[in-house]
Parts: C-alpha cells; sequence; structure tokens
C-alpha cells in the first residue's frame, strides 16, 4: 500500500505536532490552528495577507472562519446541522422501516462528513481529504450531497403516499 507524501505528513503532524519539521509547514496541525485561533469574532477582512492552501476544499472551513470570524462559523454550522435535523425530523414522521434506515443513512454520512471537516480544522481529527457538506468545491462532494437532498426530497414526497396505501390496506 502506497501513501502519498502529504497524506503521510497529515498524520505524522497530527501525531507530533511539535516536531520541528512540522512547525513550519502549512500541512502542519499548529499553523492550522495559529490560523483559526488568530480569526476573533469578525475574522481577518484582507484576503492577501494570508494563503491557506486547499482553501476552496479541505480548508474551506478554515478559510470561512478566518477571513470572516468565528460568528460567521457558527452560524455556517448551526445551518449545516438544521439540514441534518429537518431529516432527522422527517424520519420520524415516517411509517416506512425501509425509508427511516434509508434517512438514517443519509444523515450518517452527512454528519460523518460535517463533523470530520470541522473537526479536523478544530484539531480533533487529523486532516484528510473530506468536504464540509454543500459548501467545499468540487464535483464529487456536491453530487454526493445532491444525491442525498434527492433521496430525502424524494421520500419527503411520497410519505403520505405511503401512508394512504397502509390506511387503505386496512379496510380491506
Amino acid at each position: 500500500m502506497t501513501v502519498a507524501y502529504y497524506q503521510k505528513y497529515r498524520i505524522l503532524s497530527f501525531l507530533n505536532p511539535y516536531n520541528s519539521e512540522y512547525l513550519t509547514s502549512k500541512f502542519g496541525l499548529l499553523e492550522i490552528h495559529h490560523l483559526f485561533v488568530g480569526a476573533g469574532w469578525f475574522g481577518k477582512h484582507s484576503f492577501a495577507d494570508q494563503f491557506i492552501p486547499e482553501a476552496h476544499t479541505n480548508f474551506v472551513f478554515l478559510s470561512f472562519t478566518y477571513y470572516y470570524g468565528w460568528l460567521f462559523a457558527a452560524i455556517l454550522i448551526v445551518i449545516l446541522c438544521l439540514v441534518a435535523l429537518r431529516i432527522v425530523f422527517i424520519a420520524q414522521n415516517l411509517n416506512d422501516t425501509y425509508s427511516k434506515l434509508l434517512l438514517a443513512g443519509v444523515v450518517m454520512v452527512y454528519t460523518v462528513q460535517l463533523v470530520g471537516n470541522v473537526g479536523m480544522i478544530v484539531g480533533f481529527f487529523p486532516m484528510t481529504n473530506m468536504s464540509l457538506p454543500f459548501i467545499s468545491y468540487g464535483l464529487m462532494p456536491i453530487l454526493l450531497n445532491a444525491f442525498f437532498i434527492g433521496i430525502v426530497l424524494s421520500i419527503y414526497r411520497r410519505k403520505d403516499l405511503m401512508l394512504t396505501k397502509t390506511l387503505h390496506g386496512n379496510q380491506q
């Protein structure tokens, strides 16, 4: 099994962030933590003073936090969590077990993406190629999340259809 240099570097910087080799790296956890803590409540409004690698994909939450502040990051997390909560509420109102399990899977994948990306920036998890749902740039993350929302909307649209089938089936 081969591992790319940056993947090995990210795992080693997570395990030993105070190593002098990782302190000077843009992939190092301490540099990411320094940018995250230095953002402040309202962020740094100058876009030219700091280079954030992969600011549009893996580190999009860091770039939003750095440029717009912790307040914007908190609002963004609340909005993304509300999407997951809405899917959970839809699943609770269903009578079909298969639909509930399908929505549970959608919520789990969505939550793993959200918690994985934010936890990576905060420093709870090692840095990986985890996208932030609906925010990160890239074809596959956008298509995956659009596919999941399509499943949720399809199930939500047919929830009354399942209920009427059940009611008519009991009358016969």
